[in-house]
């Protein structure tokens, strides 16, 4: 099993606009959520859902931010 070792203080967007990154992000979540068959294991789509999850979370927040 592979470990998510970047914090979210961490992490760094590879996109310079936050809406670039909020959709992005989206888009592989919902790839990954339409694509569970694809996966071996159950653990594996589990891992890469809540991965994908925690990406679109912090680009939310990151727009969020924005609009303050």
């Amino acid at each position: 099993m592979v470990e998510n070792t970047v914090s979210e203080d961490q992490y760094q967007s590879q996109f310079d606009n936050p809406m670039d990154e909020y959709e992005r992000a989206k888009s592989d979540y919902l790839y990954i959520s339409r694509h569970y068959p694809n996966y071996y294991a159950v653990s594996g789509y589990i891992e890469a859902e809540n991965r994908a999850w925690e990406r679109f979370e912090r680009a939310y927040r990151a727009l969020q931010e924005l609009d303050d």
